[in-house]
């Protein structure tokens, strides 16, 4: 392999790492819907009741071992 060949191969590489840590988020979010829509729920009214839930102060759960 030339040193120009090289050069490409890296180049290419880092091109390729870049857009996939820019479609991350777009991937995240597409894994998400697909997970939700699966379980049954509206993603809309989901993200609104999140949002409820984060304005009362968070979500805290208890709970024992038997």
């Amino acid at each position: 392999m030339s040193e120009t060949e090289t050069k490409r191969a890296l180049l290419r590489a880092k091109i390729i790492e870049k857009n996939i840590q820019r479609s991350s988020k777009a991937v995240k979010e597409n894994v998400l819907n697909k997970t939700l829509k699966d379980a049954g729920l509206d993603i809309e009214n989901f993200k609104k009741d999140m949002e409820a839930v984060k304005k009362q102060g968070g979500l805290e759960m208890n709970y024992k071992k038997s």
